[in-house]
């Protein structure tokens, strides 16, 4: 079940024929073999009550080509909740805008790089019903298609009534968060005391922390982290040709490899934490590491800890603007990095 991440101010589902066609094209792009994404929005874009929303989506992670007729969006029920169905008076507008999810502003007239197309007028529309653990991906028809001409876009849902009473309601939509895989290799090799020291990396974001920590290794003692950034784990190869026990592996290429010096705790342990910049050009950046640690009663007075992997990821270059209460609402709050998973055809 996912966790979700409710936004009061905001506006849930979207909707119409189930079903996605293959040429549809899926943001964000790491979620287009992610069934499930790992978290879910319920208010957004049409559950919020009266409301105005907007999402801009940024262009570099935008597969649409360039003058492409844009005719429907749609959205994917989250299976970890039950959503009634509902209806509600609404419209939708599209069109680009200069922001970026990183820098998108609270007006929304001033979103717009110049005057959107309306492509849903005022009418009314039928959210679907799902059951808990049931899929699905519903689509808003374009009465108008919009032509997609190159950066990024802006997509507008104004809700003027709805039939709970022009309440706010809970309607469950898959939501993105960051993909960054992290693999761990063969177990290390164990020290005197009859432990394995272990080396674990955590799931890193751009603009967030590249982390490790290395537990169970030899207490109190000298250790070296050796980092191969940009190569990832290679098969496992024996280290008892330089003097270590038969179980202990490297996995690590052989060139390219920077090291780090310290000494484990009175546990064993150690930890390493290193600011990521918030720069695309370490989007997937994959960085192997493994531990060498000082045991005078092992053989080769060494013993090595597990390779582990990690690929950074981006968060979902997708934010939302979102006001309730009036449907020509001025100004919202800023959601950054709030990204349903979604679909263009």
């Amino acid at each position: 079940m996912n966790h979700p991440r409710t936004l009061r101010v905001l506006p849930a589902a979207l909707l119409l024929a189930t079903g996605l066609a293959a040429q549809s094209v899926v943001f964000p792009s790491t979620h287009a073999t992610i069934a499930n994404g790992a978290t879910s929005l319920l208010s957004f874009p049409l559950s919020n009550g009266i409301s105005r929303q907007q999402i801009v989506y940024d262009a570099w992670d935008l597969g649409i080509p360039v003058n492409t007729p844009i005719t429907r969006i749609g959205f994917r029920h989250d299976p970890g909740y039950s959503s009634v169905a509902r209806q509600v008076q609404m419209e939708v507008r599209v069109g680009t805008t200069l922001s970026t999810s990183a820098n998108i502003g609270s007006n929304f007239d001033g979103n717009f790089a110049g005057a959107p197309t309306t492509v849903f007028p005022q009418g009314l529309y039928s959210l679907p019903a799902f059951q808990t653990q049931t899929g699905g991906t519903f689509w808003i028809n374009f009465a108008t298609p919009y032509t997609y001409t190159g950066g990024n876009l802006l997509v507008e849902f104004r809700v003027y009534a709805n039939n709970n009473g022009n309440q706010a309601f809970s309607y469950g939509i898959d939501a993105a968060q960051y993909v960054s895989p992290v693999t761990n290799g063969v177990a290390g090799c164990p020290h005197s005391g009859n432990q394995t020291p272990t080396l674990a990396h955590y799931p890193t974001a751009l603009g967030g922390n590249w982390q490790m920590a290395l537990n169970s290794a030899p207490a109190n003692t000298p250790i070296a982290l050796f980092v191969a950034a940009g190569q990832a784990m290679v098969a496992p190869y024996s280290l008892a040709s330089i003097g270590l026990q038969a179980t202990c592996y490297g996995q690590l290429p052989l060139t390219g490899l920077v090291s780090f010096g310290g000494t484990s705790g009175a546990g064993g342990n150690a930890s390493w934490t290193v600011p990521v910049p918030n720069n695309l050009a370490l989007n997937n950046l994959v960085i192997s590491a493994q531990v060498v640690a000082i045991d005078f009663f092992s053989p080769g007075t060494m013993v090595v800890s597990n390779a582990s992997q990690v690929q950074f990821g981006v968060n979902p270059p997708a934010s939302i603007v979102s006001s309730s209460g009036s449907a020509t609402a001025t100004s919202g709050s800023v959601y950054t990095n709030y990204c349903p998973v979604t679909f263009f055809n």
